[in-house]
């Protein structure tokens, strides 16, 4: 989390979806890696907007999870905040598995009564990739 801290800086509100989705994740921390290399923890997966519909971020998305499963990992981790990223890691080529782990709608956050994310009513994604 330390090397997110610039991102963090610039974009204060995504602490608030990743702690949220930490918070939600109840699943038993076995998932965890226990050494380097088991699993690839994900984010920041964005297309410059002028690229969307060129299918870069789902060929690359495939393309490291093969490189990944070349490398010995597990899994990949991955917090999602666009329907077509959550849809490319829940929707992998087999034999990988995609699963959401939790998910929250970013429209429903409200600070001292002030919606944080409006007028946004994405669904953001935790989902783990097994390879």
């Amino acid at each position: 989390m330390e090397k997110m801290a610039p991102t963090f800086e610039l974009l204060p509100l995504a602490v608030v979806m990743y702690n949220t989705l930490e918070t939600q994740d109840l699943r038993q921390r076995s998932w965890k890696p226990k050494a380097a290399g088991e699993v690839l923890m994900q984010n920041a997966t964005l297309t410059q907007h002028d690229y969307e519909g060129e299918h870069l971020m789902g060929n690359l998305a495939r393309f490291l999870m093969r490189e990944a499963k070349s490398k010995g990992f597990k899994g990949i981790q991955i917090d999602c905040a666009h329907d077509a990223v959550n849809h490319v890691w829940c929707h992998p080529p087999a034999p990988f598995m995609g699963e959401v782990i939790t998910q929250t709608n970013i429209g429903t956050f409200k600070e001292d009564g002030k919606i944080l994310f409006a007028p946004s009513r994405q669904v953001c994604t935790r989902i783990y990739c097994t390879l």
